[in-house]
């Protein structure tokens, strides 16, 4: 027989005999040994008689872990057979030789079915506590998270805070990591400041750490790269709390971690925006935004919220993006006005009307065609779009006079060798067309800057793309270099440099270094958990047509000059060519009618033509 069941015997004897003794005591009001001793073989009989029933009734055979109700029948019958053995030997006996009372009987079994039914149910309670607890230690060894948080600031600690707060048992936050003298050995919320960054290594062989959180929203990209190498190295998972400009609730938790992005790789210090110079010319107005469902144009919006204007004008022809723009921000707007315009902006009439009707204040102008090896297809719809498009919005914020505008360029538009290059450039000298026509308390600017990350038809998300599919991985040429800048700071800057007040100023956004298109590949390849070349391979294509090797943010002739900006740097800018707008309307009057090759050289022939005759005396 199998112990478990063994002692399932022997416990159920035992019950049924402190049953009997108890009904004896209960009975008789004390024990008369000389009484016990005397019908002794009685009392050994009927136990022999009890372990009999217990095991011919199989008490044992039934798992204890499982008892319920429906197992009684089983214990019942058991003592109903003692009872009746028990009192038919009884009845069979001269009187004045019984030994057990009838009455005696009933208690005995009562009790005996009362101490069987709370041993079930005891054992019942400790067996599944024990499952219990083995298999949440089960799950706590799968399951559970021990994280490491690099960054011990306030963004570290809230998140520490919100584990606790929300009870994610399942995270366990090891410690803390920090570059800061003063915070090691620190507890902060509890938990210990262990080391510092460049103690990262150790610190993975002393701990049992599978998780890492960079909790540090202004690091750079350089910073991260380091603490993303370690973590690959010792295959451990990583995250990132998103910058404080991701952030619109400005509320940290846990939830708003997210996985590492080449973005964060390449990321700078973070922008220290002047809000109130910012708040000062957005508040209270009328914004129209053009192409507010594209990358920058949406970005744009959600950044201008929060300065509270009376109304938004969303415009764009395209109407599944502006759609999904309204979706993200309709809980953000409550208190704003909110346009949505599907326009065209090469539709003078249409464009009239919308200013007509809603009188915008400020014009962010991020509506155009910027896919290069695309125009150098298209160039007419580049003239059409890029140029006529921002010349009708340059006319009818003269005429209506719109405060603020500003038109996002590109530093393609620098010594242009790409008709979508040449068409910025021109859009450019129409802004600063705008200027020179524009009243006092007027301001056209422009505002260039370099690729951005994570745009629609990015570098970055043709990667993804490729990668996801299993690659290869596309790049035209292993030497080729952009100026990159994320989302967030490209739009934060554009609304800062409208804050500058400076007509017909154009701007430079500081790019910082231009990166390499391959190191790029590998590093997102890496961030996939994939060796580049090995796993994921690369293949050179060859420059595309238009494509530069190296871009330029500026002409070896413009001047640059600080602004009070650290980020924000403005180009003297020169005497606009003769008979400009005419050159312009010429240009795209012949768009319409002539073959792509004619229209190219026409819009590098107007390009070069204001490029030549710039120089001179500055405005």
């Amino acid at each position: 027989m199998h112990s478990s069941k063994l002692i399932k015997i022997i416990l159920d004897f035992l019950v049924w005999f402190i049953a009997g003794v108890s009904a004896y005591l209960l009975k008789y009001d004390g024990f008369d040994f000389a009484f016990l001793v005397t019908h002794s073989s009685f009392y050994i009989l009927t136990g022999l008689l009890k372990l009999a029933l217990i095991v011919l009734f199989g008490l044992y055979n039934y798992s204890w872990r499982f008892a319920n109700i429906f197992d009684i029948w089983r214990p019942a019958a058991a003592l109903l057979t003692y009872i009746l053995i028990v009192s038919i030997t009884d009845l069979i006996t001269p009187s004045e030789s019984r030994v057990i009372a009838f009455s005696m009987l009933i208690i005995e079994s009562i009790l005996a079915m009362v101490g069987w039914s709370l041993s079930r149910v005891l054992a019942k309670f400790i067996l599944l506590r024990i499952v219990f607890k083995n298999r949440v230690n089960a799950l706590k060894n799968i399951y559970q998270q021990d994280i490491l948080i690099v960054g011990a600031g306030e963004v570290g600690a809230a998140i520490v805070h919100d584990i606790r707060f929300n009870a994610l048992k399942n995270l366990n936050i090891v410690g803390f990591l920090d570059d800061d003298p003063q915070k090691q050995k620190q507890y902060i919320l509890g938990k210990r400041v262990l080391g510092r960054t460049d103690q990262l290594e150790d610190i993975i062989k002393s701990h049992n750490i599978n998780k890492i959180i960079i909790a540090h929203p202004e690091a750079p990209g350089s910073f991260i790269k380091k603490i993303v190498t370690q973590a690959q190295k010792w295959n451990i998972d990583y995250a990132i709390i998103p910058k404080m400009g991701e952030i619109v609730s400005g509320k940290i938790s846990y939830k708003m971690i997210r996985n590492v992005k080449v973005e964060d790789l390449l990321s700078r210090e973070p922008i220290h925006l002047d809000t109130n110079t910012i708040k000062s010319y957005i508040s209270d107005k009328v914004i129209l935004v053009t192409g507010a469902g594209g990358s920058i144009g949406s970005e744009l919006v959600r950044q201008i919220i929060k300065f509270k204007p009376t109304d938004i004008i969303l415009l764009g022809r395209g109407e599944n993006s502006i759609f999904e723009l309204y979706q993200t921000i309709k809980s953000q707007i409550l208190d704003i006005n909110l346009h949505i315009c599907i326009c065209d902006i090469r539709n003078k009439i249409q464009l009239e009307k919308i200013f007509k009707t809603h009188k915008p204040e400020i014009v962010f102008h991020a509506a155009a065609h910027k896919h290069v090896f695309m125009m150098e297809q298209n160039p007419a719809e580049a003239v059409q779009n890029n140029i006529m498009g921002t010349k009708n919005l340059v006319d009818l914020s003269l005429k209506y006079h719109v405060n603020h505008f500003i038109n996002i360029s590109s530093d393609k538009a620098v010594n242009p060798t790409s008709v979508m290059g040449a068409t910025k450039r021109i859009t450019e000298m129409l802004v600063q067309f705008g200027a020179e026509n524009a009243q006092p308390d007027q301001y056209f600017v422009s505002v260039r800057f370099g690729n951005v990350l994570g745009s629609r038809g990015s570098v970055l998300n043709i990667f993804r793309k490729q990668l996801e599919m299993g690659g290869p991985i596309t790049v035209t040429h292993p030497e080729v270099q952009r100026y990159f800048m994320t989302i967030p700071e490209a739009s934060q800057l554009v609304l800062q440099a409208g804050a500058i007040l400076k007509n017909g100023a154009l701007y430079i956004l500081e790019m910082g270094e231009p990166v390499k298109i391959i190191d790029m590949a590998k590093d997102l390849i890496r961030l996939y958990g994939l060796v580049p070349d090995k796993d994921i391979e690369i293949v050179i294509t060859g420059l595309l047509e238009g494509e530069k090797i190296l871009e330029e943010l500026v002409n070896d002739d413009e001047e640059t000059i600080k602004t009070d900006y650290k980020k924000i740097n403005t180009i003297q800018l020169c005497r606009l060519p003769q008979n400009l707008m005419s050159k312009v309307d010429i240009l795209i009057s012949k768009s319409e009618i002539l073959d792509s090759d004619a229209i190219k050289n026409e819009i590098f022939i107007l390009a070069n033509n204001v490029k030549n005759d710039i120089k001179g005396e500055a405005v």
